[in-house]
């Protein structure tokens, strides 16, 4: 709970020789520091040469309580003087200063406190200007931030700040001076920010006149521009505010109203660009003016589609000034001056400059018939009043195809066959390894296994009979749109542990998934323009959701905090973890907050206790989902012989039942207008919960909170979805059905049983007789390309009742 120190009347002061820059003691263990801020200032007493003044102030510990205080009034003057600071549990202090002899001469004074925690850290000094018949001004720099370090600026920089005078007739100050000092001038830079207090004590006494050599600004200028700084340099910036009695602000910090700036490179100039799309963002490494090829960022975006694209830029380094914008989709020339004749429709030439331009509505393209593939080239210029940076977006439009069924992508990371000394491996470890799944999923059965003891014959895979491609992603960087464009229906699996890894997606060893590479921030995710263009996708596996979704993962809420268990909340405020723009917020509609959990041994008993069981909501007394098996059980021994399906295997290898999944915990609710008349509303669910999963392993107690509306009842919740359908209003028609599970893992006759019901009862597409089985060699245990040696990686084998698009291994 957070504790505020109470102000209270100091009774008395006792002495201490410690100041704001030491620790008291040492800190015990990580701990957050203390803040300290200034109460208004009252006048006690007006005297014949000074004033009685009231001094509150207030400390605030998030993690602790303050201790005390430190106090001192002109703590650098107190320190010649032989006295300093003083500790004080109090938060209110009379002040009286007296009018100085020699008025030309005057210096207000600088009343500072700092906080002390009950671990000894100390908060930042907060500072109050006062004078004997006066309360000086302030002034703030606000861009760039000043925070005590150097800010690195190109050869041209703008610098901002604010001013206040509490007891002005205006509240603003009357006037500004302001110096940029470098090696070479009166007052050297490096001394200044040795001593910055020694700056004002010389210009404030300069022997041609107070502040000799400073710039001067009126009360509505707040901003200095210089130009040509020599590159290689250190610097010191310094802003003075003055009142209309002549006292001037007396804080000279680097926190406050200093800055040290040091010059860069002439082509570090220009804002830097971020450009987005739907599930795709670039951020440019610099700011420029070039139209060079190493600029240009390829974007595949569906045809006969309206596409969004948003910018915005960075200010480089500390240039403050407003960034204005303009675009321009296939110019004929970049150089054009040609004033647009319609700024809606005219978009081959520039748009007006405006700082509010920052997005634009491309297309549709390719439309017609056939389809054409096409490539436009849109302009993005900013502009900061020092110069000007481009970014190049090259549009490149996919048609839709749909000529083909079904694509199935391998995405995960089992292990892979290997050879040592030209003999396969057995394979070893927990069930299924790469090759056997593909065994599971893929093969033609009653054929041979290569490698396997003689006369074992292989049963038929479960998407046996159907007409696919295949494509592993081990080695890939993308799987273009124009792949995914030639198939009405994609299935993309990903293994729960695949999905955990980070390394690189050229890893040789063990890559990142590319769901998750395609998911990270600065990537684009192909399945977002193929979902535009009308495409069907089944997510499985157990871990897509995680790999899509971990590069805005949120580790304050995995709960608990360990590697295996995540958590991906709309209701999260620091990342946005699972908010418009993230894929299973805007394709699987997973919109509340879902949990990545490894659980062991709870994938069976009975209905609604423990166990993944079906729960298609209001279809449940319906034939639409009457297809669907009842419950998913784990193999036994019944079910699944050994002997059949893995013949060198052990019941502890085979009979798996610790797995990854992922689940919906909190109410998700998706409603859409269904009729594409925009005339007409038809308000209807378009998301269906097709599986639960019941677990005690999923319910989290330190959520139990009465005061969190969102996680109050989830101990009160033993099922949750882990399996939904999503089906897409018209005209675009998309459909995401997510299983959060790893769908092999359970008898192969309810697996079957699954692959059909999505296969046929969701998408239309029928089981034919498999083409029969070669009629010598036996058939690959299952893919060759499994079996990887160091150097090499064999090809997919032929004898296989499907076509490759691509599988390296």
């Amino acid at each position: 709970m957070q504790r505020v120190f109470p102000a209270v009347v100091l009774a008395g002061i006792l002495s201490l020789s410690a100041g704001c820059g030491r620790h008291l003691q040492p800190l015990l263990q990580p701990n957050q520091p203390p803040s300290v801020r200034f109460l208004p200032t009252r006048v006690v007493a007006d005297l014949p040469r000074g004033r009685t003044y009231s001094v509150s102030w207030q400390g605030e510990d998030l993690d602790g309580h303050v201790d005390h205080f430190l106090v001192a009034l002109d703590p650098a003057q107190a320190a010649q003087a032989g006295s300093g600071w003083t500790q004080t549990t109090a938060g209110t202090q009379l002040l009286t200063l007296t009018t100085p002899d020699d008025a030309s001469r005057r210096t207000p004074h600088r009343f500072v406190v700092c906080a002390v925690d009950d671990r000894g850290a100390r908060s930042a000094p907060a500072t109050l200007q006062l004078a004997a018949d006066n309360i000086p001004p302030t002034v703030q720099i606000t861009c760039p931030s000043p925070g005590g370090y150097a800010t690195f600026v190109p050869e041209a920089v703008r610098i901002e700040w604010d001013g206040t005078d509490p007891d002005g007739a205006t509240g603003k100050p009357a006037q500004y001076k302001f110096i940029l000092l470098s090696p070479f001038t009166e007052f050297k830079a490096d001394l200044a920010y040795v001593n910055p207090d020694s700056l004002r004590r010389y210009y404030a006494n300069h022997p041609a006149g107070p502040w000799a050599g400073w710039d001067s600004t009126s009360a509505e200028s707040t901003h200095a521009v210089f130009t040509n700084i020599p590159p290689g340099q250190t610097y010191v910036f310094a802003v003075v505010a003055f009142d209309e009695a002549g006292d001037y602000s007396p804080a000279f910090d680097f926190r406050t109203n200093m800055l040290e700036l040091r010059s860069g490179p002439p082509d570090a100039l220009g804002p830097e660009f971020t450009v987005l799309a739907e599930s795709f963002q670039y951020r440019y490494r610099d700011g420029g003016y070039s139209d060079d090829p190493s600029r240009h960022v390829p974007l595949q975006v569906p045809s006969e589609t309206v596409v969004p694209i948003d910018w915005f830029a960075d200010r480089p380094y500390g240039n403050c000034a407003t960034i204005r914008y303009r675009w321009v989709l296939d110019p004929a020339s970049l150089d054009d001056p040609t004033p647009r004749s319609d700024e809606a429709t005219d978009v081959h030439h520039w748009s007006a400059w405006s700082p509010t331009t920052t997005s634009a509505n491309l297309g549709p393209f390719g439309s017609g018939y056939p389809p054409k593939r096409e490539v436009h080239r849109l302009y993005i210029a900013a502009d900061d009043g020092l110069a000007r940076s481009l970014a190049i977006v090259d549009l490149i439009v996919v048609p839709r195809q749909f000529v083909k069924d079904l694509l199935i992508v391998d995405d995960t990371r089992l292990r892979v066959d290997m050879e040592v000394n030209g003999v396969l491996e057995p394979p070893s470890g927990a069930w299924p390894t790469a090759a056997e799944l593909d065994t599971f999923l893929f093969a033609r059965g009653g054929v041979e296994w290569r490698s396997y003891p003689p006369r074992t014959l292989s049963p038929p895979g479960v998407f046996n009979g159907y007409s696919y491609d295949t494509l592993g992603t081990r080695g890939l960087g993308s799987v273009p749109l124009s792949t995914l464009a030639q198939y009405r229906h994609v299935i993309w699996y990903v293994d729960g542990a695949g999905a955990q890894l980070t390394h690189s997606i050229t890893d040789p060893v063990a890559p990142m998934t590319l769901l998750r590479y395609m998911g990270l921030p600065g990537n684009a995710n192909t399945l977002v323009p193929y979902l535009q263009l009308g495409g069907k996708l089944w997510l499985a596996g157990g871990g897509a959701a995680n790999a899509v979704s971990d590069g805005f993962n949120d580790p304050s809420n995995d709960r608990p905090p360990i590697n295996q268990t995540k958590t991906y909340s709309h209701f999260s405020s620091t990342r946005h973890e699972l908010d418009a723009g993230r894929f299973m917020y805007d394709w699987a509609k997973w919109q509340s907050e879902f949990r990545i959990l490894q659980i062991d041994g709870t994938v069976s008993g009975a209905p609604y206790y423990n166990g993944v069981h079906k729960s298609p909501g209001r279809f449940t007394d319906t034939p639409k989902y009457a297809e669907l098996p009842d419950a998913l059980e784990p193999k036994s021994p019944v079910t699944d012989p050994l002997v059949i399906e893995a013949p060198t295997r052990t019941a502890a290898d085979f009979y798996q039942t610790r797995m990854f999944i992922e689940f919906l915990q909190v109410e998700n609710h998706i409603i859409e207008d269904v009729d594409p008349d925009p005339g007409v509303e038809d308000e209807q669910s378009t998301l269906d919960t097709l599986y639960r999963v019941a677990s005690a392993a999923a319910q989290i107690p330190d959520f139990d909170d009465p005061f969190d509306p969102y996680h109050r009842d989830l101990r009160r919740q033993p099922r949750y979805p882990i399996m939904t359908y999503y089906h897409g209003p018209k005209p675009i028609g998309a459909s995401v059905i997510h299983s959060g599970f790893p769908f092999w893992l359970f008898q192969r006759s309810e697996c079957t049983k699954l692959v059909d019901f999505v296969q046929h009862d969701l998408w239309g597409l029928n089981r034919v007789a498999a083409s029969p089985a070669p009629a010598a060699g036996g058939e690959a245990r299952i893919h060759p390309a499994r079996r990887v040696t160091p150097a090499t990686r064999a090809p997919l084998a032929q004898d296989l009742p499907h076509t490759s698009v691509w599988m390296l291994r």
